[in-house]
């Protein structure tokens, strides 16, 4: 996954162990996506220390937050609790989804292995597009870097926006009663009126 990507869709089951569909729980804002071997796993230990703080983070900006992981679900129950979380968090035991989403990087080198990260973080906007990704640690700058990616992707909505804003409106028909040709519409073209008359700039 790169930026650009659109975050694949899956079913999956949640903390609570109810099988839900990822596109229906996304809330149409931008987010923070978590996705990890495991949240237990030993080499995650020191990253997650401050995992609380760097949520509040995310919070404070307004970001929806979701994790993916091979825990199961009541071990995902269990960390959201510690982390002070409702956030949605997926359990992918067969690690379909994770294969995709922690794909080795390319080496930079051909004498060097590929790079596995144990945690990505992507940074989507509202239609799970994504912004940025991070694999490499610490922690802290997946989260400044998403909060960075997520800032530019507004400005540049707005942007986009005051350009729509500022645009010619294009022609349109205008409806008239003076000599311009009679044109007929059938009955269901146009409930309780079969004429009108119209003419274009």
């Amino acid at each position: 996954m790169t930026p650009g990507d659109r975050l694949l869709n899956f079913a999956l089951s949640d903390a609570q162990g109810v099988r839900r569909i990822f596109y229906f729980e996304v809330a149409g804002a931008p987010s923070v996506f978590f996705a990890a071997e495991s949240f237990r796993s030993p080499e995650l230990a020191e990253a997650l220390q401050d995992f609380p703080a760097q949520l509040d983070r995310l919070r404070g900006a307004g970001l929806e937050v979701y994790f993916l992981s091979r825990d199961e679900p009541a071990v995902l129950r269990g960390l959201t609790e510690a982390w002070g979380t409702d956030a949605a968090a997926f359990s992918d035991p067969g690690g379909q989804v994770l294969e995709r989403l922690l794909a080795p990087e390319p080496p930079a080198f051909p004498e060097t292995r590929p790079f596995r990260p144990k945690l990505a973080t992507f940074a989507l906007d509202p239609n799970q597009r994504t912004l940025a990704v991070f694999r490499r640690p610490p922690l802290g700058d997946h989260v400044s870097g998403c909060l960075e990616a997520v800032e530019t992707w507004h400005r540049g909505a707005a942007v986009q926006h005051s350009r729509r804003l500022l645009a010619p409106a294009p022609h349109s028909p205008v409806l008239s009663g003076g000599s311009a040709p009679e044109r007929r519409f059938p009955q269901w073209a146009c409930a309780g009126c079969s004429t009108i008359n119209w003419r274009s700039r």
